[in-house]
């Protein structure tokens, strides 16, 4: 392993596999009055996003593809959003909503070619939340504006693209066609 893969997989809970907060330590900045809050020591599908993207540059696909049930499996709601943030156990801990965070998942299973139908399940849907409720987000990245965020809209946008990929390999050609719309 490669010093940075080794801190990654050490990163990797062992209870929820799959399940990697955004730091297990806090980055200065939260070392003082907001010392309280559990900001980065909660699951977040975008940086779990980011983590799996480093592994599979990594060559580790087998944790990126445990990253991606994790969030299949623990995050995902039922209407196919998930939670702006959450504790390893799925249990959200701010009540936000982050449409990027809706599509990274989706951007996720198309880099890992996941496109059987328990994938489509859930990629179709995330997607169809995006179509419905997109693409203004009730928090940017940044979570200081609401609307339009060029970067949600680009997540969304790469989110649908890879959910069309996703449907037309199971057939559901007319569906892939919406998302491209």
């Amino acid at each position: 392993y490669h010093v940075s893969q080794m801190v990654l997989a050490a990163s990797e809970d062992k209870t929820y596999r799959g399940g990697f907060v955004a730091a297990p330590g806090r980055p200065w900045a939260w070392a003082n009055v907001l010392q309280s809050l559990p900001v980065y020591h909660a699951v977040w599908s975008r940086d779990l996003y980011e983590i799996a993207t480093a592994l599979i540059a990594m060559g580790d696909r087998a944790a990126a593809n445990r990253a991606l049930d994790y969030l299949f499996n623990v995050q995902q709601r039922p209407d196919g959003s998930y939670p702006q943030n959450s504790r390893l156990s799925g249990e959200p801990v701010f009540g936000g909503l982050q449409m990027d965070e809706v599509s990274f998942p989706t951007v996720l299973a198309g880099q890992l070619g996941r496109t059987g139908p328990a994938d489509w399940a859930h990629v179709k849907k995330s997607a169809d939340y995006v179509v419905a409720h997109g693409p203004s987000t009730q928090q940017e990245r940044w979570e200081n504006a609401t609307g339009y965020s060029p970067a949600s809209i680009g997540a969304e946008i790469a989110g649908l693209v890879c959910a069309a990929q996703i449907a037309q390999a199971n057939g559901a050609n007319d569906v892939a066609a919406h998302y491209r719309t």
